[in-house]
Order: structure tokens, then C-alpha cells, then sequence
């Protein structure tokens, strides 16, 4: 966020002179905004940016709030082809005077430094004004009393609320409780700090549905896609009974998508304009808080907090998203084109069926070019490509590991309960080493968060945390685990654990607090039975393997119940292992009996 980029008026398209700011906190010079009104008996404006309805003051558009510092920033910044302030005839100014804000040529600076009343002033070369800068010259700057010039305004009366210089204390305000503006002024840059950090997170939840709409008109373009493709291959299978249905298949498929993507589109459109008011919302307030005097702060601060108390009431009410699905052909002569179903999301769509002949696949993670896999009959890693053909099979040790993390895109640090121990390997030359020198009783689950590294231990119930250099920092223990054994991490770091003898998951920080929990031993939405791997969508979504109830559950950040992703009757058998790929977001599923399942995710 550039501070001292200071946008034009609206209304001129040019620097501001004498600028006011509305309620909306938009800003425009006085004499624009006075020929904007076309009516001076008018008590509302509306705001030429934001369209809002603006109050006028009674006493007109002078009577707006002055935001001197916004001209002090422009005066300051212009630093291209200047000229002198003080002599038309040397018009490239060098110098910029902080205390009268003039631009000087060599010959005006020499006389600017030796002159009685500007000798001590502070000059700076044209191109190097800093933002400091302009933060000590704006805060500095003065406050002129209305009614008395000369004097500045020191002093703000609680009962009028009004600022008043010394001459208006002791005339207008003498019975009144006046406060020092220096003293008020802590006060209010708080108050003005917490609406600045309310204002900076609205903007990044509006920025970051903007993103999901996107993501969503994304994979919904490319379902239209797959259902065009396949009502085409239905309408090979009988071609003379075709015709029709397809042209009203391919009209309502094309009805949906428009009228999906004018459904996004506005919602967009009206999102993006409250991004655009959000933003110079934060600017402005930044702007606030690093440039106004006490007068300008204590006398804007209330307009920026209720600006700030109506952007957070606003609701986003993001549209309902469904995905379109074409039913398959049963039978294919009699109903030739399947019908197009509405699909919610999250959604996963079978790409590839690998059978490894080999035991439970106990753990898998995906690098950017890579599947490594191990199972509970081999002591080998197996290094698949993204199609699940094999291309090597690593031999680590004479133990069998039990989970597999990625430390990053070159090491995997892997577990070995019958070993007591943790191992890391390099993916690139397939090396492997020691991780930890301390022996654990039974190390089974491993996550990796962007600082620490977690091990689960299912004898001691308990989770050891360590740098990525393999130094032990400390121990997470809670009443509430029995068998702690598969983790992961989310963004933020916290740790994700599933614990198969209470059938739950927990949610903990790295205080070793349980934030959130979910499920119990059944079998219906809430409950869990025997859960396994966890995982950690490109959406923040949690996706865990409930293994004996042959399904993926989906739960929100918060360990909230979605859906049930894949179940048995799409062909899932006690599934075990889960990895989201980095790079395309596919599903891979390791089963017990040795089938590796690839999906087609969408979050």
C-alpha cells in the first residue's frame, strides 16, 4: 500500500485543492464539489464515487471536513520538473523546503540557508522525500481557528464538540470541560486503529470470495465442457432419435451456464464495488493514522468508525453454487441423452483405478512431480508418477514405516513404529538419514507445518513437537487422547489429529489446547469409526478417511460436518490413506486392499 500515492479528484481528474472529505470518506476539492450540486437549497448529495447520500452541512460545502494532508502529500511528491518557487527564471528546482514546503533552485537554496527566518528550515533534494518525511511535515502541520487565524486549535470542548483555540476556550467555552487535543489524541488513534484493522479483514474476506467465485466459474466452465462431450457421445448411440433431445439438452445446458455465469458476474460486479470502497476505506484510514494532526484525527475518527461499523454489517451473501452433472443413459435406446442434474460442491469424479498387489497403503503424499506410497507388508517406498505408473521402488531400511510427510518438495520425513524412530529421505537422490536422535515408544502419525514438525506416539498418547532440524521444542499432551496416530496441518499451523480408539477428531494449537472436535463411534453424519488419514484441501477444507464406514467425510476449517465425498456405493473400501495433490488439487485414496485410487477434486 503506497501512502504518499495520492489519487486525484474525482470530479477534475487532477490534484486536490482545498480537498473534503464526504461521510463516505471519498474525497473531492470544495469548488468541484460545489459545482457538482446543482441546486445550492439541496440538504443531500450523492457521493459521485460511491453513489451514497451524503448530508450537506448546514452551513454549505465549506463546512465539509477539511483533509489538509492529503494536499501537504501532493505538494511533497512532486518531484519531476519542478520549478522554483522563488524565481521564474531558474524554473528546475533541486530542493524541497520541509518547513515551507518550497520547491528551490541552487541559487534560491543558498539563499534559503543563510536567510534569518529559514535558515534552520529543513531541506531535502527532490528525489529523496521519504514517507517519514511527509509524516513529520503533515503532523506538524498547523490547525487555523475559524474564528480566530492566528491562533491554532489546542483544545476540544466534550460538551460542544467542537475544537477551540486558546481565545475560543476562554471566551466560548469557559464553562465548559475543554481536553488538550494532545491528550485526546491517544484516545482517538486507538479507536482509529481498531477501525483500520476491522476495515483491512472485511477487505480480505471480500478478496478472497472474489477468489472462490472465480475458482467455482472455473470448474463449472469445465463441467459444461464434460456434459457437452458426453451428450455428444449419447447422441452417436442412436442418431435418429437424437436430434431433439439433444437441442434441448444442449439449449438448457447453455441456459444454466448463462445464467450461472450472470449469477457470478453480479455477484462479482457488486462484491468488487464494495472491495473498491473497502480499499480506499483502508487507504484513507491509513492515511489517518500515519498523517493528520490531533484536529484532523479527534474530528474524522467517529466518521471513520461508523464507515468501518457499515462495511462489517454488510452482508456478503455469496450465491448458492451446484455444479451440472449428466446422469448417465439407463436404458441408452429409450432415454439416449442423460439429464443434467445439479451437483454440489465439493465434488470428486473417478479418473484412475491402480490395484498394487500389495498390503494396506498405509500412507501417500504427493510432491509436484510424484506419488510415494508405502503399505503394511513392505518395508519399501514405491515413487509413482501422476498417472500411478511406478518408476521406482526405494529400499529405506530393515523396518516398515508407518506415515509419510513433506518437508518440502525435496525431503519426506517418515515414520518407523517397529524402529522406535523417524527417518527423513531426499527425493531427489533418494537418500535417507536419522531425523531425530531421541527415541520415541511408538511414532506413528507426521505432520509438517511451515515451522515445527509434529509426531504422533500411540504408547505415550501424546504428540512431540521439533524444529525441521530435528531438535525436540516440546510435548502436547491432552486427557482427551487414547490413540492419536494419523495428523496433518492446516495453514495456520494448528495440528489435525484423528484418534481411532475414541473414533474422533481433534483440532489443537500449538498450546496443546483442543479447539474444535467432531464424531463419535456410528456410522451416521456426525459419527466416525475407525478414522484414519488426514488431509488438508486447496480450499482449507478437512478431508478424513473414515475407514470401517468405507468413506471420505468433508469438514470445514472449523471441524464442522459437510458431506460425505465418496462412499462405499461409488466402489470405496476402507479407505486408509489420503493426499491432495499440490499442483492440479487431485484426490489420491489408498484402500486396504491395496488400490490406489485417483480423483478428479473439486473443492
Amino acid at each position: 500500500m503506497d501512502l504518499l500515492k495520492i489519487e486525484e479528484c474525482g470530479l477534475c481528474k487532477s490534484t486536490f485543492r482545498k480537498p473534503k472529505v464526504l461521510s463516505c470518506l471519498h474525497i473531492f476539492c470544495e469548488k468541484c464539489l460545489r459545482n457538482y450540486l446543482e441546486n445550492s437549497q439541496q440538504v443531500r448529495l450523492k457521493c459521485p464515487t460511491c453513489e451514497k447520500n451524503v448530508a450537506i452541512p448546514a452551513k454549505g460545502v465549506s463546512n465539509f471536513e477539511d483533509v489538509l494532508f492529503y494536499s501537504t502529500i501532493q505538494k511533497l511528491m512532486i518531484t519531476n520538473n519542478v520549478a522554483c518557487s522563488n524565481d521564474s527564471q531558474h524554473p528546475s528546482a533541486v530542493v524541497k523546503c520541509l518547513n515551507c514546503l518550497e520547491n528551490l533552485c541552487k541559487k534560491c537554496t543558498q539563499a534559503h540557508t543563510v536567510t534569518g527566518l529559514t535558515k534552520f528550515h529543513k531541506l531535502v533534494l527532490l528525489e529523496e522525500v521519504k514517507e517519514e518525511d511527509a509524516k513529520t511535515v503533515c503532523r506538524a502541520s498547523r490547525a487555523p481557528c475559524d474564528v480566530h487565524p492566528n491562533e491554532d486549535y489546542k483544545f476540544f470542548c466534550s460538551y460542544c464538540q467542537l475544537p477551540a483555540c486558546i481565545d475560543c476556550r476562554l471566551t466560548q467555552h469557559h464553562e465548559h470541560e475543554c481536553v488538550e487535543l494532545e491528550k485526546r489524541e491517544d484516545d482517538e488513534r486507538t479507536k482509529c486503529e481498531e477501525s483500520h484493522k476491522e476495515l483491512v479483514g472485511k477487505l480480505d474476506l471480500v478478496k478472497n470470495s472474489i477468489e472462490r467465485a472465480k475458482f467455482y466459474e472455473t470448474d463449472f466452465d469445465f463441467f459444461c465442457s464434460e456434459a457437452e462431450k458426453s451428450i455428444e457421445n449419447d447422441a452417436n448411440l442412436a442418431i435418429q432419435l437424437v436430434h431433439k433431445r439433444k437441442k434441448d439438452a444442449l439449449e438448457r445446458l447453455s441456459a444454466a451456464r448463462t445464467d450461472e455465469f450472470k449469477k457470478m458476474k453480479d455477484y462479482r460486479e457488486r462484491i468488487s464495488d464494495m472491495q473498491n470502497h473497502l480499499e480506499h476505506a483502508v487507504l484513507f484510514s491509513k492515511r489517518l493514522l500515519e498523517f493528520a494532526n490531533p484536529y484532523e484525527l479527534v474530528i474524522l475518527s467517529d466518521r471513520l468508525s461508523e464507515t468501518a461499523k457499515n462495511f462489517l454489517q454488510a452482508p456478503l451473501q455469496e450465491p448458492k453454487k451446484n455444479l451440472l452433472v449428466l446422469e448417465p443413459l439407463n436404458p441408452p435406446l429409450e432415454k439416449p441423452i442423460g439429464d443434467l442434474k445439479q451437483q454440489p460442491y465439493p465434488y470428486a469424479q473417478l479418473m484412475r483405478t491402480a490395484e498394487l498387489k500389495c498390503g494396506w497403503i498405509t500412507s501417500i503424499v504427493a510432491t509436484n512431480d510424484e506419488i510415494l506410497l508405502i503399505s503394511d507388508d513392505s518395508k519399501d517406498i514405491r515413487v509413482f508418477d501422476k498417472e500411478a505408473v511406478l518408476k521406482k521402488v526405494i529400499k529405506t531400511s530393515a523396518y516398515k514405516g508407518h506415515q509419510l510427510a513433506l518437508v518440502d518438495n525435496g525431503h519426506v520425513i517418515v515414520t518407523e513404529s517397529e524402529a522406535h524412530r523417524i527417518c527423513i529421505l531426499s527425493t531427489v537422490d533418494y537418500g535417507c538419514r536419522i531425523f531425530a536422535n531421541s527415541k520415541l515408544s511408538s511414532p506413528c502419525g507426521v505432520a509438517v507445518s511451515a515451522e515445527h514438525v509434529f509426531i504422533s506416539d500411540t504408547q505415550e498418547n501424546c504428540i512431540f513437537v521439533y524444529t525441521k532440524e530435528g531438535e525436540r521444542l516440546n510435548v502436547l499432551r491432552h486427557e482427551a487422547f487414547e490413540r492419536p496416530w494419523y495428523l496433518a496441518c492446516d495453514e495456520s499451523g494448528r495440528i489435525l489429529i484423528s484418534d481411532h480408539k475414541t473414533d474422533k477428531f481433534y483440532i489443537m494449537n500449538n498450546n496443546g489446547e483442543i479447539v474444535a472436535e467432531f464424531g463419535s463411534r456410528g456410522s451416521k453424519d456426525q459419527e466416525l469409526w475407525f478414522p484414519a488419514s488426514v488431509a488438508v484441501d486447496q480450499r482449507g477444507n478437512i478431508l478424513l478417511a473414515d475407514n470401517w464406514n468405507h468413506r471420505i467425510v468433508v469438514l470445514t476449517p472449523n471441524a464442522e460436518f459437510k458431506c460425505h465425498l465418496i462412499t462405499r456405493s461409488s466402489g470405496l473400501l476402507y479407505p486408509r490413506s489420503l493426499a491432495v495433490d499440490p499442483i492440479n488439487g487431485n484426490l489420491y485414496v489408498g484402500q486396504d486392499d491395496g488400490v490406489l485410487k485417483i480423483f478428479k477434486y473439486y473443492a
